[in-house]
């Protein structure tokens, strides 16, 4: 009797199922090797895309709310201490030849500082929409504010690929505005139209005083710092302004440092108005502005400088003087810092004078914040606090006491010297040896003092008796004892 072996086939979909595992398992181990390399590409174009709108040490990728469909991409700009430099956002926009990206340096203010207009799918048509990618036109966008808004001017001849950017633009301040700054933005947000400068925040009323020097700051061309220094009159009117505008481009917002702009403020009060009071340079409107606005917002001139030697006074425990001297380095920051708290309680209040407490200022820039920047010292928070507000409040050594006034000596007596300093005021000098009463004859003209000499005794009626006055002439009695 023959035995016949059986054969069994698999079924097809068994067979179909293993094929499937094996496809699987080959892809899942595919995608392990290179999902890595692939992320990491990724990361690297966004962090070259961000650098070119705001420059940072990092960027940590921030989640989009829903409702943001146009935003690619939002990140925090961090620098090496790993605090946040502003924000960097893309969004796109259907142009007329296809998406048009938007990319944005936002500042943590809200202020956009840096703009990048297209990608690598940027197709609009040359000499018509793709005049977008020009640095000139990108500016447009700059100052654009993600809480409040602003407008900028469409390109002639470029409708579709102008409504991509606003529409873009839009979509990723607002995106930055909920999501980063945790504020609603305004509704419309950016509009087309002629933009409206910013008014700077006021200078302080009381730095508005006359002869005072003021120094203040403001962004320029690529957020650059613009400087100004400006002393008033009499009259609390500008008469001298000297602008710093060395990192702006050279041959274009370096010119606002010279008289041909400068020399139209000279006379004008704060604040100003850019073309109203003062006419921008042609070619150089953004360092124009920052001129204005650094002027609008300046302060009187801080003795805080680098190599400066300051002094302070604060009152420490019982109401005691706690006296400080710090110098400055290279950067402004404390060098060196010296305590007299001598004043204070012996073995609490007085160790705010030991290298302990004052060691932890070296290299920490004024002003201070105790608790923050500084620690007390156990036990002497009183006379910690004083040291701190010495600190906040010191001004420059040289500048501490006031010059004594020259005197002009008119004359010399038995009983001291007779003087005028250059205010008008009297001066009388009294001789070591002399004691007793001395009189002096005054000359006085709208209240000072032009004249002092020995009063010398003319005939009277009586021995007592006064001898009248010249018109003009003041007699008084001056006593002192030597």
């Amino acid at each position: 009797m023959e035995n016949k072996a059986t054969k069994r086939k698999l079924p097809d979909a068994v067979i179909l199922a293993i094929i499937a595992l094996i496809a699987a398992a080959v892809l899942g181990a595919t995608n392990a090797v290179t999902s890595g390399p692939i992320q990491e590409h990724a990361q690297a174009e966004m962090a070259a895309a961000f650098a070119s709108v705001m420059p940072a040490e990092s960027y940590e990728t921030l989640s989009v709310p829903a409702g943001n469909d146009l935003v690619d991409t939002l990140a925090a700009a961090k620098g090496a201490d790993g605090s946040i430099a502003g924000y960097c956002v893309k969004a796109s926009a259907q142009g007329y030849g296809g998406p048009v990206a938007v990319t944005l340096g936002v500042s943590p203010s809200g202020e956009v500082t840096g703009v990048v207009i297209g990608d690598a799918n940027f197709s609009e048509t040359d000499g018509f929409g793709a005049r977008w990618k020009s640095e000139q036109n990108q500016e447009r966008l700059l100052g654009l504010d993600a809480v409040e808004g602003g407008a900028f001017e469409a390109l002639s001849g470029a409708t579709r690929t102008s409504n991509a950017v606003l529409t873009a633009t839009n979509a990723a301040l607002k995106c930055v505005a909920e999501a980063a700054l945790n504020q609603t933005p305004a509704d419309p947000l950016v509009v087309f139209g002629k933009p409206v400068a910013k008014a700077a925040a006021p200078a302080d009323a009381a730095a508005l005083a006359p002869g005072a020097t003021l120094e203040g700051t403001a962004a320029g061309f690529a957020d650059a710092e613009v400087k100004v220094t400006a002393t008033l009159d009499d009259s609390a009117a500008i008469a001298s302004l000297t602008v710093d505008a060395s990192t702006q481009t050279e041959g274009i917002g370096q010119r606002c440092a010279e008289a041909e702009f400068t020399d139209q403020f000279i006379g004008k009060t704060i604040p100003l108005t850019l073309g109203e009071d003062v006419d921008a340079l042609t070619g150089a409107t953004i360092t124009s502005t920052a001129v204005v606005d650094a002027l609008n917002s300046a302060q009187p001139a801080s003795d805080i400088k680098p190599g400066a030697t300051l002094e302070g006074t604060a009152a420490g425990f019982a109401d005691a003087e706690v006296k400080v001297t710090a110098t400055l380095d290279d950067s402004a920051a404390i060098a060196s810092l010296t305590v007299d708290a001598s004043t204070q309680t012996e073995g609490i209040g007085q160790r705010c004078a030991e290298a302990e407490f004052t060691d932890q200022f070296i290299g920490k820039t004024i002003p201070l914040t105790l608790g923050e920047d500084v620690d007390a010292l156990t036990g002497a928070t009183i006379t910690s606090t004083a040291v701190v507000d010495a600190l906040n409040s010191a001004k420059a050594a040289d500048a501490a006491a006031p010059a004594a006034e020259k005197v002009t000596v008119l004359a010399e007596t038995d009983y001291g010297t007779l003087g005028v300093t250059d205010s008008g005021a009297a001066r009388i000098e009294p001789s070591a040896s002399y004691t007793g009463e001395a009189n002096v004859t005054l000359t006085i003209e709208n209240g000072v003092v032009k004249g002092i000499q020995p009063y010398v005794p003319q005939a009277a009626a009586h021995a007592d008796e006064a001898p009248a006055a010249a018109e003009g002439t003041t007699l008084t009695a001056v006593g002192f004892t030597g």
